[in-house]
């Protein structure tokens, strides 16, 4: 089956790209998150620096951010958040920003793992913050962001 597309619809050009670790990261609450490799299919305008954990974004492009995430608590009674930030500001639903958060619960009837299908998003309605980190939160000293966790990145031109 075929749509056509109306008189005005323009094309865009997308590009996927793809942030991981090649190993994994130590973390405490309130550390940034390192990713250290990153695949695209074609290029565009996201970099990342593994020192620092930035992404940095073109404001020639619009973009959706996926985070999903594997972390390993130091502790089961840990509870896990993970945000974007621009610079030392959260960026919430207002700015694009959706943190992923798990809740510890005493009286839960599981084992308290997290669930790994958890996702955090950022989707801004115009030209992106940037640079940009992902920082995770309410975990112990010494949990671990495990390699299997990583960033999508969709880039759509303008």
């Amino acid at each position: 089956m075929t749509y056509p597309l109306g008189l005005r619809a323009i094309p865009k050009k997308t590009r996927m790209h793809e942030l991981t670790l090649s190993s994994s990261q130590t973390v405490n609450s309130g550390d940034v998150i390192k990713f250290d490799t990153l695949r695209s299919t074609s290029s565009g305008g996201v970099s990342n620096n593994s020192t620092t954990g930035e992404i940095t974004l073109s404001s020639s492009y619009r973009y959706t951010l996926i985070a999903s995430l594997d972390v390993s608590r130091a502790s089961i009674t840990n509870s896990v958040r993970v945000a974007w930030f621009d610079g030392a500001t959260e960026l919430v639903a207002s700015t694009g920003g959706y943190a992923a958060t798990w809740t510890y619960h005493a009286s839960s009837a599981t084992n308290n793992l997290t669930n790994n299908t958890m996702q955090a998003w950022y989707v801004p309605a115009g030209a992106p913050a940037s640079p940009v980190t992902l920082k995770v939160f309410d975990v112990g000293n010494n949990s671990t962001i495990n390699t299997s966790m990583s960033v999508l990145v969709i880039e759509t031109e303008v």
